[in-house]
């Protein structure tokens, strides 16, 4: 789930380049690393499982898994270059590992190097980008690459507040995969029950799902007809469960669907009449964007770039942690429905969010940053 945002972005890419994937990974479970290299949905992708180092001292445990990561990160480059020749440009994601690697092969390659960032840490709210050696690598590494691209307006602020620059900065959202808007239906359901879904990994931490079942409950005193249908796994996903069994909902209210995948997921949120989310702190969770492709408008706490894409005409923001504000935007919709455009919707997702449209604004950067280089 972590690197979906990733693999959607090289599958954009992929619709106008020939791109190559490099993911490295530790397992428990192996005694001595294991490499794959597959075509998936038009991406050369080579995977390196190596086994976890294993290091009681805090300080030479985090130099030791660094450098482990390093050395597999680099030894799966140099099969890709020895096998497919060296590519043209390196497009590192997530800092700050990926990003360090990324530029000293681009230095030994002579090629550039760009960076997209989706990571939350910057934000105020999460204060978590500590470490003078992480700030003094980070730094210069984005400030050596071609072009940094982080996911909204408000990641690239949070970013600057810690003087993470580059003179080409460009917002390239995440990317909707094509089933979505595939699943777009022209009209809203008409079966007098209010249909809500809610798509997550359940970090209780950043998610705040248990506030939306305090939220429900209230709703369910107002006397409304709804359903909440909660689609994800995640680290508190059993926890989130007891709480919504014990918290007084009537579980006539909702269901856990568990990981939807596929059709599956499509027709769960096409076939609904809203998104709701409830996060303490996001970036723009790229459910937002499914659900517009599928013309399905969104309530969401205001937090993050969310406010960047959702506005009066695809949706309702409330202030984070507000659970009467949340309850109130739920009868705001319900009782409003029929307002929102789903054709609207869907045409503003696939002008900003999908596979065509984000293909081609990296394929731009790409051209330009070696034209840049070679100058």
């Amino acid at each position: 789930m972590p690197g979906l945002f990733v693999a959607r972005h090289a599958e954009a890419a992929a619709l106008f380049n020939t791109v190559g994937v490099v993911y490295v990974h530790p397992d428990n479970n192996i005694q001595t690393p294991e490499i794959t290299d597959n075509l998936e949905n038009g991406l050369r992708v080579i995977r390196v499982y190596y086994p976890v180092v294993k290091c009681k001292t805090p300080l030479l445990s985090l130099f030791r898994k660094g450098k482990a990561f390093q050395k597999n990160s680099s030894q799966a480059i140099n099969y890709y270059i020895g096998k497919y020749g060296k590519p043209q440009l390196i497009h590192a994601n997530i800092l700050t590992r990926a990003g360090y690697i990324a530029m000293k092969h681009a230095e030994r390659l002579r090629i550039p190097y760009i960076i997209t960032e989706h990571w939350s840490r910057y934000l105020p709210v999460r204060n978590e980008y500590n470490g003078w050696i992480r700030k003094m690598i980070t730094k210069k590494v984005v400030r050596q690459a071609a072009a940094l691209l982080p996911v909204t307006e408000n990641l690239s602020a949070a970013m600057k507040s810690y003087h993470l620059e580059n003179q080409v900065t460009e917002v390239i959202a995440n990317v909707v995969d094509d089933m979505f808007f595939q699943s777009y239906r022209p009209a809203f359901q008409d079966d007098r029950l209010f249909r809500i879904v809610h798509v997550s990994c359940f970090d209780e931490k950043a998610k705040n799902v248990k506030g939306i079942f305090r939220a429900m409950k209230e709703l369910q005193l107002s006397g409304k007809n709804f359903f909440l249908e909660l689609i994800g796994e995640g680290p508190d996903f059993e926890e989130v469960k007891q709480y919504a069994a014990n918290c007084g909902l009537s579980d006539q209210h909702y269901a856990f669907r568990g990981m939807l995948t596929g059709d599956s997921l499509t027709r769960a949120i096409a076939g609904s009449h809203c998104l709701l989310l409830f996060s303490n702190f996001e970036n723009m969770p790229v459910v937002i964007a499914e659900a517009f492709a599928c013309g399905i408008p969104v309530i969401s706490s205001r937090v993050g770039g969310i406010h960047e894409v959702v506005n009066q005409e695809n949706g309702i923001l409330v202030p984070a942690g507000d659970e009467i504000a949340l309850k109130d935007a739920v009868i705001r919709m319900m009782e409003n429905i029929g307002e929102y455009n789903k054709e609207k919707i869907h045409a503003f997702a696939k002008e900003n969010f999908s596979m065509q449209t984000i293909g081609s604004k990296l394929t731009e950067i790409y051209h330009q940053a070696i034209t840049r280089f070679k100058k």
